[in-house]
């Protein structure tokens, strides 16, 4: 009976980490924040009740979010009056930001549990891939910053995900040169490649390590 459950366990685990492999892989592999929006709907719901609001909130509140998340350029569900987003800006886009923060928050001190890193910062992936950043980098570039810092920080706890973790780290690089935000705010490049580095090392993927150390930043070419 014992060996039954073990065995049972043990296939559950196994399940649990092929399911986040492919839910990493699914964001990874997925052009348009509409594509995302539909195939992790799911996903979403759960992000906005559990890691958001804590399962304290009634589902038709659940479902608003859940509407105004949709990256539909034609979305016309109403956002509360009166109140901005990140920085004073916009609040619609300032949402998938909001919930990839929420994720962060369960991994920021994890190394032990690969598990719960996959989950949570495949979440983070999921949240900021509803935004089309291209399009935010011109209207606001203290919003596109913060969601490629959110990206980044989710990228380099991910093995498989050095490419597009260099792909990120560049695209930060231009952004935050356009942001107004302080260094305490939004972390300039030299300060965010010292902290992923850091992270990366504590994890043990010598791809992430590989990118960080290649990643020149105009700050390491100053110096």
């Amino acid at each position: 009976m014992e060996l039954a459950r073990t065995e049972a366990m043990i296939e559950e685990q196994s399940n649990a980490k092929v399911s986040e492999s492919k839910l990493v892989a699914s964001v990874s592999t997925m052009k348009s924040p509409c594509e995302i929006y539909v195939h992790h709907k799911g996903e979403l719901r759960d992000m906005i009740a559990v890691d958001h609001f804590s399962n304290a909130v009634p589902l038709s509140l659940i479902d608003q979010w859940l509407l105004i998340l949709d990256p539909d350029p034609d979305n016309r569900v109403a956002l509360p009056p009166g109140i901005k987003g990140f920085y004073g800006g916009d609040l619609r886009a300032s949402i998938p930001i909001e919930l990839a923060h929420d994720c962060y928050k369960y991994i920021v001190h994890e190394t032990k549990d690969r598990d719960q890193i996959a989950k949570y910062a495949g979440r983070m992936l999921i949240a900021v891939a509803l935004l089309d950043l291209n399009d935010l980098e011109t209207k606001d570039a203290n919003l596109a910053g913060l969601a490629l810092w959110h990206k980044a920080l989710a990228q380099v706890r991910l093995a498989g995900e050095a490419d597009g973790l260099a792909d990120t780290l560049r695209m930060y690089e231009r952004v935050r040169r356009e942001s107004t935000l302080p260094d305490a705010k939004l972390p300039r490049p030299g300060r965010l490649k010292a902290r992923l580095l850091t992270v990366a090392e504590q994890l043990g993927l010598d791809g992430a390590i590989q990118c960080l150390r290649g990643w020149g930043t105009t700050e390491d070419e100053a110096a």
